[in-house]
């Protein structure tokens, strides 16, 4: 018991270190955009060096500046450059991503989120749904260019859902009009 707590206390530390020593900076900010310490809790975590891969399991929250990342189980694929790639599960997993420059939070909620920074994108599956200033964005899969800021979803009707997305938007309110 003693050793697969340390090996897993251990596992944790060695995965922040190479991440926060990566020169890009950047963990799971999917935007590149900070280079705040990344945080990771887990009931669990089990790390394998050599591929910079690491697992962690139960409860999992992984936390950077004012964004985070809420799962059951999260896998990460690591390099020189910080996290290349992850795989969040649970029901639902969390992501809050917040824009320090425009000082606004995005919200997504999945089964499954996948994450490739090769590709530039997000993969959200499993009643997958976008929330930003009150506007929503929901389907069974949910695709996001984190370069372009491009959002596409689609639904699954041999999984079950209704054929359909859904999209809610509120329109900023223009300010002119609203002065008297």
């Amino acid at each position: 018991m003693f050793r697969t707590s340390l090996t897993a206390r251990m596992g944790a530390r060695l995965t922040l270190c190479a991440l926060l020593a990566s020169p890009a900076g950047h963990a799971f900010d999917v935007t590149g955009g900070t280079n705040a310490p990344v945080r990771v809790q887990a009931d669990f975590a089990e790390l394998n060096e050599r591929d910079g891969e690491s697992v962690y399991r139960g409860n999992v929250v992984v936390q950077q500046g004012q964004s985070l990342i809420e799962a059951g189980e999260i896998r990460i694929k690591a390099d020189e450059n910080g996290i290349a790639s992850f795989v969040a599960t649970g029901s639902p997993t969390h992501m809050l991503l917040y824009d320090s420059v425009k000082a606004e939070e995005t919200h997504a909620y999945a089964e499954k989120m996948e994450f490739d920074r090769s590709r530039n994108q997000v993969i959200l599956s499993g009643s997958a749904r976008l929330q930003q200033e009150g506007s929503s964005f929901q389907g069974e899969i949910i695709h996001f260019d984190t370069q372009t800021q491009v959002v596409s979803a689609k639904a699954d009707p041999e999984n079950g859902s209704s054929g359909r997305v859904e999209i809610i938007y509120l329109p900023k309110k223009n300010k002119e009009s609203a002065e008297p």
